[in-house]
């Protein structure tokens, strides 16, 4: 973990906002390259132990495999939410495809169960495009355009985001809908997923086959990440309490815990979730419909046009944990011989330890900045160039 000086804060904070914007195009295409150079020469990083009592310092709630997944040339992204309009020109060349499927033949071509899954599924509407269908709800592509692309202009090459649809228009679900969510879960993971966001939490215990699902997950080699959630409890909320899942709370850009945020012993880290930049659909979303069901923890802030999409800023735990997605995908992307356990570890030697000295209840191991990942992974090491 990365100390941090009071009185760098200012300077440092920056990073977590538009430090991204002062990395060349030519740096973010070669990080590739430049990382799976270095891979070759260092050792994989030693697995987490078991779970120990929360009480005892530098023990995390996360419990990952130590076993690497077997993967492919991209880093996949399970992104289970709201659905994702994939349309949008932030995800052109980033969107997760079914080499087995043949698109628009009606037929199921990998009998995986799903016709013309070519892109994801929709299991709200069970069909495989969340375009159609009931009114999709922004939320979920705000949090896939987080994944690829960090402030909206710096896509990373090799992430690809899978469109995995649960929420329904109004950004929520009800009990009866936890079959639907561990279908969902057993979907990313069967199809390749390295990662999933779960950028979403319940307000009860789930059922049990909700844990196993994730437990599975986790034991597959999947990294789970999700949200520590908007209701100032001092209490992760389900399912990020789990173990198999990774907890995130929000923190504003000068490192303080953001109001709405959780927090508690189960946080494992944090990241920026305060007036963050995201994409706002532009397809088959009414923005009016939104607005009258939209959370007030997480205001919609509706800002310009970017590269032919629109975009809006906004706050909440559900856009903190796709910034820690985003920094593991690129961890793997580097290593993909690295296991779950060692992309954890990765993540927290290179965390800013912005709370009390050490692990803390509000930002866990420290908060996590992609860009500093990335500039780690480079050699660079912006994080941890800091005196303590």
């Amino acid at each position: 973990m990365t100390m941090l000086r009071p009185l760098l804060r200012r300077g440092l904070h920056l990073s977590l906002k538009g430090m991204s914007l002062l990395l060349s195009a030519a740096i973010l295409v070669s990080l590739v390259s430049s990382c799976h150079h270095q891979s070759n020469q260092q050792q994989s990083l030693q697995p987490y132990g078991p779970k120990l009592p929360s009480l005892q310092p530098y023990v995390p709630h996360y419990e990952a495999s130590t076993q690497p997944r077997q993967r492919g040339t991209d880093v996949v992204v399970a992104v289970i939410d709201s659905g994702i309009d994939l349309s949008h020109p932030v995800f052109e060349g980033h969107v997760w495809t079914n080499a087995d499927e043949i698109p628009g033949n009606g037929i199921d071509d990998d009998h995986n169960g799903y016709i013309d899954d070519v892109h994801g599924w929709d299991f709200r509407d069970m069909d495989n495009n969340s375009l159609v269908g009931t009114p999709m709800h922004s939320h979920g592509t705000g949090v896939a355009s987080i994944i690829v692309a960090g402030n909206v202009q710096t896509p990373s090459d090799t992430i690809r985001v899978m469109d995995v649809r649960f929420l329904d228009s109004g950004n929520s679900f009800h009990r009866s809908d936890w079959p639907r969510f561990v279908d969902a879960v057993e979907y990313a993971v069967a199809n390749g997923a390295d990662i999933i966001n779960l950028s979403m939490f319940s307000n009860g215990k789930p059922p049990g086959i909700a844990e196993k699902a994730l437990m599975k997950a986790a034991m597959s080699g999947v990294i789970v990440v999700g949200i520590a959630g908007n209701m100032e409890y001092g209490q992760v909320m389900y399912p990020a309490i789990y173990k198999s899942v990774i907890a995130v709370s929000a923190t504003a850009d000068d490192f303080t815990l953001v109001k709405s945020s959780n927090y508690g012993s189960d946080v494992d880290f944090a990241a920026l979730g305060e007036d963050v930049e995201v994409a706002r659909p532009i397809n088959s979303w009414s923005e009016t419909y939104e607005l009258e069901v939209q959370s007030s923890s997480e205001p919609p802030m509706l800002s310009s046009a970017h590269d032919g999409g629109m975009t809006r800023r906004v706050s909440g735990t559900s856009f903190a944990a796709p910034q820690v997605s985003r920094a593991a995908a690129m961890i793997i992307a580097c290593h993909p011989e690295f296991s779950p356990s060692d992309v954890i570890r990765f993540l927290r030697e290179h965390a800013i330890d912005a709370g009390p000295q050490g692990n803390d209840i509000y930002t866990g191991y420290g908060v996590i900045d992609p860009v500093a990942i990335e500039s780690a992974l480079l050699g660079g090491g912006v994080g941890a160039n800091v005196s303590p």
